[in-house]
């Protein structure tokens, strides 16, 4: 082993997922271990029943005890929901040689790092992550390195992501219970970002969609870092119950139809085919239902869904300034077509993401499901290399355990 073990955990509305990973000599992540557990107790991305989502990661812990030989009893927390919210907050200096210093910049990114902090209820809500933006020097905004400019003042921006902090408590409740501790948590459309995007995309611009079970994470990269995100309630399980409503069937039958027979778009060539439902019970009698039918339900959520995104990119104004396109990652990536529909709702080129920046997911049967976990273990690992030698990962060291075989 390169590195002591780190891990990460995922509590999604569809699936719970667990990742051990370490840290190799070339500064990559390999994964050494996944596990993907039904989850319960958990509604649009909200912990609702705290001992059934613990329940789930109980059982993840076992599946990566037997599958990676290694006890884990602490990880990073993905965190994802409608609750996340981002927001940018402006720090402000007077340069006192009329030439901005490395002091200068110092001190305007702590100013504008603890305005981000200071911003927030914090009796509600709890700052995640907070990025650099770029700096103005007077009335010159947009730049990216300011030492050395002349000026009489320098302004910086931050972006906070911040989260509920009821949300994150439930979340590490449920850890606890299952004997695994909380370090830190992470936002699930960064983690994402870590694991598909390249330094090329988040330099031209690119925006990456996170299509989960019971939400969908928007990120947007530009100048090589995030510079707006947040998530839209609305996942995989909204068109699976869709489904379920407009033909009369369970959930188990609805996720079968859209994962065997559907598609985000409509195809004229679909209309007299026809897809086996099966009987709900024994003795009942198969069905069959219109697959052009069954698209077009698909296709409204999904349309939906786009529209939202794209009047959020053009309120910020940021859809002229996507210039590598879209990238489309999570298990919501796999249902046919959706790429083209992103495309053609969003006018911008598309691709799944899959998550090329580790190593060990490539016979995953669906690897962008496993992005934004990846991304976690990338993050947990850019802290370790960080402190490399120092009490992080020592710390690591004590609290994971690798077994015997």
């Amino acid at each position: 082993m390169s590195s002591s073990p780190i891990a990460a955990l995922e509590i999604g509305t569809t699936r719970t997922v667990l990742a051990v990973g370490e840290l190799q000599h070339n500064g990559r992540i390999r994964v050494l271990g996944t596990a993907a557990i039904p989850t319960s107790g958990v509604r649009k991305s909200q912990i609702v029943d705290v001992s059934q989502a613990s329940a789930a990661i109980v059982s993840a812990l076992k599946a990566i005890e037997e599958t990676a030989s290694v006890n884990v009893n602490i990880a990073m927390l993905v965190v994802n929901g409608p609750h996340i919210q981002s927001s940018e907050s402006i720090g402000l200096c007077q340069l006192e040689s009329n030439t901005v210093t490395e002091n200068d910049v110092s001190e305007v990114r702590e100013k504008a790092q603890a305005l981000a902090q200071a911003e927030h209820d914090t009796m509600t809500r709890e700052v995640l992550q907070i990025f650099d933006l770029d700096f103005s020097v007077n009335d010159r905004p947009g730049i990216l390195n300011p030492i050395g400019m002349s000026g009489q003042s320098l302004r910086h921006g931050v972006l906070a992501v911040h989260a509920s902090k009821d949300a994150l408590h439930d979340a590490s409740v449920a850890a606890g219970e299952a004997k695994l501790d909380i370090i830190e948590p992470v936002f699930a459309g960064y983690a994402a970002s870590l694991a598909v995007l390249s330094p090329q995309e988040m330099k031209e611009g690119v925006l990456l969609l996170d299509m989960g079970g019971g939400s969908t994470s928007y990120s947007v990269f530009c100048d090589g870092h995030m510079v707006h995100a947040g998530v839209i309630g609305v996942g995989g399980d909204h068109v699976t119950n869709d489904i379920a409503v407009a033909f009369n069937c369970n959930t188990n039958q609805a996720e079968r139809l859209k994962r065997e027979y559907g598609s985000a778009t409509i195809d004229a060539s679909d209309a007299d085919k026809r897809a086996d439902l099966p009987p709900s019970m024994p003795g009942a009698d198969m069905r069959t239902i219109s697959v052009r039918a069954l698209d077009t339900v698909i296709n409204a959520r999904m349309s939906e869904l786009f529209s939202i995104i794209l009047q959020n990119l053009d309120t910020g104004g940021f859809t002229h300034r996507l210039g590598s396109g879209v990238v489309l990652t999570g298990g919501g990536s796999a249902l046919s077509n959706v790429e083209k529909l992103a495309s053609r709702e969003l006018g911008l080129a598309t691709r799944i993401g899959m998550p090329v920046n580790v190593d060990g997911l490539e016979n995953a049967d669906n690897p962008a499901a496993f992005a934004t976990i990846a991304g976690a273990l990338v993050y947990c690992g850019e802290s370790e290399r960080t402190q490399m030698h120092g009490s992080f990962s020592d710390f690591l060291g004590k609290i994971f355990g690798r077994r015997q075989k």
